[in-house]
């Protein structure tokens, strides 16, 4: 996207000199948007008006390929659009500090205004964050170019449709995570780049480096550090693979990514540069679920896979009183729910989790934050199999079976292996396979809320449905005798998921909704 810079000249008396210039704004801005030395420190960028060119919540300038509709920056900083005085203050003066509470801490705001420019830029920290771990790694990175500098001792194979190496975990950068903007760019890396990046992966640690200036330096410190801290998936990861020849077939490909741009990878392959896994819905629903693991829809493996299912969990710093992990405790939902949550799939999520914070809860301060999220790909027929396996009546003539997230987007469903052409599978949700049934769920008010947010880069609302995963018990229809389809639901302990069951009686249905008969509104709608 190209932003115009037009000086006018006088050159006599009756004429005048415009001389104009198109910056891409991917390079203006891209040390704004990528800045971040820390987990508690980030940048932002606006003009005269106070509308937001740069900020964590926007898109990347480089991602941006249309003229976006700019949003005022008290939208995105809450201290901001409850301190008016503060907002005036930041627009007015050329530079100076702001100080203010927030519920994540306090945040310290340092402003300037950019010199033969009219845009101010404002570094914000967050007080009371925690500090990064120092770990010393035990075995030396791999990039994940694989195809030029290969891991030594291990051959590359051919894993599905990709070159793989199970010898070793391969590292993909995010463009955040570079200091350099050449680094950045897009395109295809140069084997020069890829044998720089390989050599200060392997080399000492980044705390021991003299630098100089960024290119001599041109991945961030703090994301070495990061990747050295999490330096005990490579043997854990190889360990599991060695151990448990039985689901190969069905586990494609296992994950870590971190909060400063970082991507691990088992087995190793080739990853498209410039994927930021920090953008992918795995690690949001992670994130947004933190505590338990977070159950993905279905979507298509570029690998040759099929569809599968990711099932991540947030790798956090637990505080006081959740240093101990404990079990999730049976609902009265029945054996279902607490078979479910047995199951090896969620197990190994949190076998995973567990050791990782009980490393993290040596060295780190009392205050959470997110290190990393941890993540798998398993196919989504073994999930199906496993919960008709738990459920036996799954496979009773008339049953439906299904499992959903907690926006009632599907993760598995009988229809999604019917032998039909109904096009993709991902992103499915509950309104497009069970309409009746998501009519009458509208009827439980402890179970669903509609939800807003606010899209600031699109400058629109988006409505969504939230199902409440602490649902102790179960719940069938509200309305008794409308349907001819009953069905049960519950929660599954510990994931953001739920299991659902379904009896159908006749052979079509329709959704019926019931409208008002002044505006045609939605009366089961009205009350949300």
């Amino acid at each position: 996207m190209p932003i115009n810079y037009i000086l006018g000249l006088r050159w006599t008396r009756d004429h005048a000199l415009v001389v104009g210039v198109d910056v891409d704004a991917a390079d203006l801005f891209e040390d704004v948007a990528y800045f971040g030395s820390s987990y508690n420190s980030y940048a932002f960028l606006i003009d005269p008006r106070g509308l937001t060119l740069s900020h964590p919540a926007l898109p990347p300038p480089s991602r941006v390929h249309e003229q976006p509709a700019l949003s005022d920056i008290s939208h995105y900083e809450s201290l901001l659009r409850r301190n008016t005085t503060a907002r005036l203050r930041l627009l007015r003066k050329l530079g100076g500090n702001l100080v203010g509470s927030e519920m994540d801490g306090y945040k310290h705001y340092t402003f300037t205004t950019l010199q033969s420019s009219p845009y101010k830029v404002a570094i914000v920290r967050v007080q009371g964050s925690a500090s990064r771990l120092q770990v010393t790694r035990q075995s030396p990175l791999q990039y994940h170019r694989i195809d030029i500098t290969p891991p030594t001792g291990s051959p590359n194979c051919l894993y599905l449709k990709q070159l793989a190496n199970y010898g070793a975990v391969g590292t993909l950068l995010a463009p955040g995570a570079f200091n350099s903007h050449r680094y950045r760019v897009p395109g295809p890396e140069t084997p020069d780049q890829v044998r720089e990046f390989t050599s200060f992966l392997r080399g000492s640690s980044s705390t021991n480096i003299n630098v100089k200036n960024d290119e001599e330096f041109p991945i961030k410190p703090h994301v070495k550090e990061d990747l050295n801290a999490a330096s005990f998936v490579d043997a854990m990861w190889s360990e599991r693979h060695r151990s448990s020849a039985s689901q190969r077939s069905v586990l494609v490909r296992r994950y870590l990514a971190t909060s400063s741009g970082a991507l691990q990878v088992y087995p190793a392959t080739l990853l498209r540069r410039g994927f930021d896994a920090r953008e992918t819905r795995w690690y949001r629903a992670a994130v947004a679920n933190t505590g338990r693991v977070a159950l993905s829809s279905p979507w298509l493996d570029p690998g040759g896979a099929g569809y599968v299912v990711t099932v991540s969990v947030a790798i956090a710093k637990p505080t006081e009183s959740e240093a101990k992990p404990t079990e999730a405790k049976p609902t009265p939902a029945g054996d279902y729910g607490k078979s479910l949550a047995n199951l090896e799939i969620i197990l190994n999520s949190k076998k995973h989790a567990e050791s990782v914070n009980s490393t993290l809860r040596k060295d780190k301060p009392e205050d959470s934050y997110i290190l990393a999220v941890m993540a798998m790909d398993v196919t989504m027929q073994y999930v199906y199999k496993v919960m008709v396996d738990v459920l036996g009546e799954c496979k009773l003539k008339g049953t439906r079976c299904f499992i959903i997230d907690s926006e009632g987007f599907i993760v598995v469903h009988d229809d999604l292996f019917e032998p039909v052409d109904s096009g993709l599978l991902q992103r499915q949700h509950i309104t497009h396979k069970e309409p009746l049934i998501a009519n009458d769920l509208l009827n439980h008010d402890a179970l669903v809320r509609k939800l807003v947010c606010n899209d600031l880069a699109g400058r629109a609302v988006r409505r969504f449905y939230r199902f409440e995963d602490s649902l102790r018990g179960s719940v069938t229809n509200a309305v008794h005798g409308e349907s001819c389809s009953k069905y049960w639901l519950a929660a599954i302990p510990g994931t953001n998921a739920f299991l659902g069951m379904v009896n159908q009686t006749c052979d079509h249905q329709t959704a019926f909704c019931p409208c008002s008969t002044t505006d045609r509104s939605c009366l089961n709608c009205a009350r949300l």
